[in-house]
């Protein structure tokens, strides 16, 4: 190859790469949200917390409203949702008393009746 070549393969490499960045700068100005610019939109990442290689916090807002979320590769969990009319959290949720299905208390099963015997 002569130097011909390489100076216009060089040339061809510089073209290739201004052509990038130019539509970088374009799609900064325009704000396109893939380049983080998400000034208009309801739904954020606000931010990002790694709990360790497997599992990491994510507190996400939508409007007025917060949620908090372990994401880890055995499912996601909801941790705290705090809205614009007040909090919920796990723990009140856990406070209620868990419904029991129909006809669960009613029928006392053998060891249950054993133990009722010897506490009487």
């Amino acid at each position: 190859m002569d130097t011909s070549a390489y100076l216009n393969m060089f040339l061809m490499l510089a073209l290739v790469v201004s052509l990038i960045y130019a539509m970088a700068y374009i799609l900064k100005k325009v704000k396109s949200p893939i380049f983080g610019n998400r000034d208009g939109l309801r739904l954020k990442i606000v931010e990002n917390l790694p709990i360790d290689a497997k599992r990491r916090l994510v507190l996400i807002t939508k409007d007025s409203e917060e949620l908090l979320i372990l994401l880890s590769p055995n499912g996601d969990t909801i941790i705290n949702f705090a809205g614009g009319d007040g909090q919920k959290t796990m723990q009140n949720a856990m406070q209620s008393p868990p419904k029991k299905p129909d006809g669960e208390g009613k029928k006392k099963g053998a060891f249950q009746k054993l133990l009722d015997k010897n506490n009487e």
